[in-house]
């Protein structure tokens, strides 16, 4: 048997990210970042619904992995907003 996909969890942990990425406070430093994070998401995830053949998951992991990074330190450092969006 080959390798079960993650594509489905993958998918539905961006579409959870990218609201909080958005969300992040202006001022940060984390906020630019996070940008460009977000927008590779919607890139990414674009791609998805148009070609399933061409998806890169690895890619999705990767981009999932950095924007949860930049969002854990952000809340470390107190930089969410109190009412952050809730999936």
């Amino acid at each position: 048997m080959g390798r079960m996909s993650n594509l489905p969890l993958l998918i539905h942990q961006a579409k959870i990210a990218i609201p909080r990425l958005e969300h992040l406070l202006p001022d940060s430093v984390y906020a630019h970042r996070a940008s460009g994070c977000r927008r590779n998401l919607l890139r990414l995830l674009s791609t998805e619904e148009h070609d399933l053949a061409d998806f890169d998951e690895t890619r999705l992991q990767y981009a999932l992995d950095v924007s949860f990074a930049i969002l854990e330190q952000a809340a470390k450092d107190g930089r969410l907003p109190i009412n952050s969006p809730t999936p």
